[in-house]
């Protein structure tokens, strides 16, 4: 699987949760110097679960102590709804709160940033989570065009064997018994058969 590119990582969306004003510029001011051209900003966690099912965020950064609706409650809604089980979400805490830690990877975060922010702790811990997000992302559309193409060889193969009118026709005309069975390997075998008639008492069988 091809690395992800600069371009790609850098057209992200990224949403970030805090409701201190000061934090949010600069939470912003680090991820747009960096190259990130999408942030957008929400200041609780009712907001931010709103502005996710619209605007289908990349990452999500998320402080964990908020009014209205904290962090936890935002990581348990919206971990419910399996269209966001790949979004990464990274929340801010002190390095000493191991519990709010422990309880926010419990209701889904991904991974967390110490507080205060380090920048480039921030844009790493960004790029890595954004990467695997792509990746993940790729591999999924590669198995889903794989197994698409899987099927329509299977199908094609399938109508390449004998069907029930030339088996029947086959018995009347030999005076036999034909029986088979056919069943890929996996998604596609290699092998086909058929029969062809030579006179009118021989036939020939291929494979």
């Amino acid at each position: 699987m091809d690395t992800i590119s600069a371009e790609r990582l850098n057209n992200a969306l990224i949403l970030v949760v805090d409701d201190i004003e000061l934090n949010q510029k600069m939470l912003t001011h680090s991820l747009l110097g960096h190259g990130y051209g999408k942030v957008v900003i929400a200041g609780d966690g009712s907001q931010a679960l709103q502005m996710t099912h619209e605007l289908k965020p990349d990452l999500v950064i998320l402080d964990l102590m908020m009014p209205v609706m904290d962090g936890y409650a935002y990581c348990q809604a919206i971990r419910q709804d399996k269209a966001f089980d790949n979004m990464p979400i990274l929340v801010q805490t002190a390095l000493e709160d191991m519990d709010k830690k422990l309880r926010a990877f419990e209701l889904g975060a991904s991974d967390y940033i110490c507080k205060p922010v380090d920048p480039g702790e921030l844009i790493a811990r960004t790029e890595v989570h954004l990467s695997q997000k792509f990746l993940m992302e790729d591999l999924r559309a590669y198995r889903r065009r794989m197994s698409a193409e899987l099927d329509a060889a299977k199908l094609m193969q399938g109508r390449l064997m004998p069907g029930g009118p030339h088996i029947h026709m086959c018995e009347r005309v030999y005076d036999m018994k034909i029986d088979a069975y056919f069943e890929t390997s996996f998604h596609l075998g290699g092998e086909c058969w058929g029969i062809r008639p030579l006179s009118d008492k021989r036939r020939a069988r291929w494979m």
